[in-house]
């Protein structure tokens, strides 16, 4: 697995390199060595690979399991130069993943952000509610250099959906992720797609029906992850309202066999279930 991660990032490195100029690609090449010589266990020093940048804090939802409000922080944006020069001081990093408590597609600078990055030979990744996707967010994603997007769905059913994911419209959500999936076709953009759930007592029993949901919608993966169990979160739900009897600690057992059925499921449809 060490070694299997090593050979993600050097790929990385290597098909991106045209996009960085000669002294970084040695940089970050040296880089990749000391990462790759530490993950073996040797002593050996190494800068980021990879980082995760919340271009805002600014959301247009108000998930029932959200603790933004409750991080004691202003709920502000990134300005591009702020950005800009993160990037430029991690000039060793391989990828960013655009992510945070808010909504990446509501900063005003976000396409921006993903040029430059790319400019850099920098891999972009972000995870996003997938509610903004109209004709023109769409079309500038197609002609974006992003990598990979996430797309956050905890439901397969309407009124389920509409209960966590307050403010959201399902079929509105729907309806952009197909007219995203549309023009990545028709344009023969080369990104990836991802559905992700946040698996709670009140959702854990879709997990296998997520896997036709996302063939239907032409994305090729889900990625399931467990609602937040550490103690500050189970103080901050209490704040908020969200009750902690969803967090799915004790259901470990059920959640694998769940989950054993949708990659089966999965591998008959080409979806790929991650866990």
């Amino acid at each position: 697995m060490k070694f299997y991660r090593f050979m993600e990032f050097f790929n990385r490195f290597v098909a991106l390199a045209g996009n960085r100029s000669l002294p970084q690609n040695a940089r970050v090449a040296g880089n990749l060595f000391a990462y790759h010589t530490q993950q073996w266990g040797k002593l050996s020093k190494h800068n980021p690979i990879t980082a995760q940048i919340e271009p805002t804090l600014r959301c247009n939802l108000a998930c029932r399991m959200c603790v933004r409000t409750e991080l004691g922080v202003p709920l502000g944006e990134m300005p591009f130069e702020t950005f800009k020069s993160i990037i430029d001081k991690l000039d060793t990093i391989v990828k960013i993943h655009l992510q945070g408590q808010g909504e990446p597609f509501l900063a005003r600078d976000l396409f921006q952000m993903i040029d430059y990055a790319a400019s850099k030979g920098i891999v972009v990744n972000l995870t996003s509610n997938a509610t903004l996707f109209t004709e023109k967010i769409v079309e500038k994603i197609c002609q974006s250099q992003i990598n990979k997007m996430i797309l956050s769905v905890d439901s397969t059913e309407k009124e389920k959906y509409e209960t966590i994911r307050k403010l959201a419209k399902f079929d509105v959500v729907v309806a952009g992720i197909k007219r995203l999936t549309a023009k990545r076709t028709e344009t023969g953009a080369k990104f990836k797609l991802a559905l992700a759930a946040v698996v709670m007592k009140n959702n854990m029993n879709e997990i296998p029906k997520f896997v036709k949901f996302a063939h239907g919608l032409g994305v090729e993966q889900i990625e399931f992850q467990d609602l937040q169990e550490k103690d500050d979160y189970l103080e901050k739900y209490a704040k908020t309202g969200f009750s902690k009897d969803e967090v799915v600690m004790s259901y470990k057992t059920e959640i694998q066999k769940l989950i054993s059925e949708a990659r089966a499921e999965g591998k008959k449809l080409g979806v790929t279930v991650a866990y």
